[in-house]
């Protein structure tokens, strides 16, 4: 049996948008190319399916504003500015999540970019050392300390049914279980991030909408996952998977919703990039644990 060779990528950068692809045909590739290297045969299931024991909560929308440092090179105060606007650092973290109804997302993200950018502006402009170069640093600076986080529970490997076989044989029927629960995956025949990239060209709302039937598809693949009997040995695992699908999926959501907002679309294509990578990682660990099964 021949070995198998995952092809990794490279770290993505924000995407522009003429970047073709999405994490449908990432996935969907590297599920395929794993079957057929390995020569795996679907097997059959005995008995009915169990029915989902992890309940996923319906998440509420936040963001997760990251302290920049100190003093930038352009010489702003951030501790001074943010404390202007009634903000703090946090003295254990410097993360803070800020939590809001769906119907307040927007605003919210709104005010606290728009904050960053105006101080800064206002702080360059009164010491005479503004230039546009120096405002694109600013706009680069804020977006990357934006991220869009969605709420949910995750799941761990004790949220699932698990065996303690961890067999090859074991390997194989929880191989096949797995690729039927995705296969919703594989109905999505359009990019994700071509849709978004049609949309900020043409400014058309139908594109952002049709985000939303491909976000599903997501999620019902996660529940679906979250039915699978899994080996003890791949809890872990799979548990990354189930929680990337999810987070992938309240992403092209927020993208769907708040996708005409400017500010909210800064900040989700940020984000963007961090899911679809854990959605491919959490796929090539698995598909690790596969090839190791038939070493």
């Amino acid at each position: 049996m021949g070995e198998l060779h995952v092809r990794k990528r490279a770290p993505l950068k924000t995407p522009p948008l003429t970047r073709r692809g999405s994490i449908t045909t990432t996935a969907a590739v590297a599920i395929a190319a794993l079957l057929a290297a390995l020569g795996w045969q679907m097997a059959e299931l005995q008995g009915p399916r169990k029915a989902l024991q992890y309940a996923v909560h319906e998440e509420t929308p936040s963001f997760l504003l990251t302290a920049p440092r100190e003093q930038q090179a352009d010489n702003v105060d951030w501790k001074k500015l943010l404390a202007a606007y009634g903000e703090t650092e946090s003295t254990t973290t410097k993360e803070r999540i800020y939590t809001s109804p769906d119907d307040e997302l927007l605003t919210y993200a709104g005010e606290v970019i728009g904050i960053q950018l105006l101080g800064q502006y206002i702080a360059l402009k009164q010491a005479e050392t503004y230039t546009e170069d120096k405002g694109n640093l600013i706009g680069k600076s804020v977006a990357q300390s934006m991220r869009y986080t969605p709420h949910f529970e995750r799941y761990s490997a004790e949220s699932f049914t698990l065996t303690p076989d961890i067999s090859h044989e074991s390997a194989l029927v929880y191989r096949n279980l797995l690729r039927e629960a995705l296969m919703p995956l594989f109905e999505n025949r359009v990019s994700e991030f071509d849709l978004f990239a049609r949309y900020i060209e043409t400014e058309d709302p139908a594109y952002l909408a049709d985000l939303m039937p491909i976000a599903e598809k997501y999620r019902v693949a996660a529940e679906h996952a979250a039915e699978v009997t899994v080996p003890k040995d791949a809890g872990d695992k799979h548990a990354r998977v189930v929680n990337a699908l999810i987070a992938f999926a309240a992403v092209l959501e927020g993208m769907a919703n708040h996708g005409t907002d400017p500010f909210a679309s800064a900040v989700l294509l940020q984000t963007y990039n961090a899911v679809e990578r854990e959605v491919f990682y959490s796929f090539d660990a698995l598909a690790t644990y596969y090839v190791r099964k038939t070493e």
